[in-house]
């Protein structure tokens, strides 16, 4: 468990690359969009249609679960219905109601879901995830995987 010791003992310096990643592709995508904007036809406005903070935040359209794991609750979605099952694991930041309603997430979702039974949920004190005062350690995060698997009856899954 060498890689998980070296991410447990690193993981500011993980977290501080990731933010600064997020940052420089915020910034490409201000670059592209600012190009794209000056040489777009009018048939792909569709494509680029504004979502507002309201609509962003709207509840999920997938009913939330929720699993326990060490006496707080994990809050986690299911859709599709198609085996094997894929639990998608939540990245720097998670909200289930976001990522419901954010296009591109939604999106990659459906089509996940065309194919598979897709598991999405809450990383432990984020989002609709009950609040904690520390930061999960691997363990944990691996503890909620496989809780959110079991509260899901998800025998075999990627």
């Amino acid at each position: 468990m060498a890689v998980a010791t070296f991410i447990e003992d690193n993981e500011s310096l993980i977290s501080a690359l990731a933010a600064l990643i997020v940052l420089l592709g915020y910034f490409a995508t201000i670059g592209k969009n600012f190009i794209t904007s000056r040489f777009q036809s009018s048939s792909d406005s569709k494509r680029n249609e504004r979502i507002t903070l309201s609509q962003l935040s709207a509840p999920s359209p997938h009913p939330i679960q929720y699993a326990q794991s060490d006496k707080v609750s994990i809050a986690c979605t299911v859709f599709g219905q198609t085996s094997p099952t894929l639990i998608v694991t939540p990245g720097i930041i998670s909200n289930l109601h976001v990522s419901s309603n954010l296009p591109p997430l939604r999106d990659t979702m459906k089509a996940l879901s065309s194919f598979s039974r897709v598991v999405n949920f809450d990383k432990r004190g984020q989002g609709l995830f009950d609040p904690t005062s520390e930061v999960a350690s691997m363990d944990d995060r691996i503890k909620d995987i496989a809780c959110v698997a079991d509260h899901t009856n998800s025998e075999k899954f990627f």
